[in-house]
């Protein structure tokens, strides 16, 4: 049996934060394109279907950070 090291619990700690940090990076992308949609595509009339799909992959990833016990903080354009 194969025992971590010091400097490899450092390593996959590091690595898991990277995770944490790309996943919030994410959920502020789609949280700002989803700002972005509204006033981009307001007179558009398929905006709704955009919308639609903005907002499940936004609760989609906040699901998942939620699974992954990621506290996501709140964010200007969260809806």
């Amino acid at each position: 049996m194969m025992e971590h090291t010091d400097a490899n619990k450092h390593v996959l700690k590091l690595s898991e934060e990277k995770q944490h940090e790309h996943l919030l990076d994410e959920i502020k992308e789609v949280s700002r394109l989803l700002a972005c949609n509204r006033q981009w595509f307001e007179l558009e009339s398929n905006q709704d279907m955009i919308d639609r799909a903005l907002q499940a992959r936004y609760r989609h990833l906040l699901d998942v950070a939620k699974q992954q016990g990621i506290a996501v903080p709140p964010f200007e354009t969260y809806f």
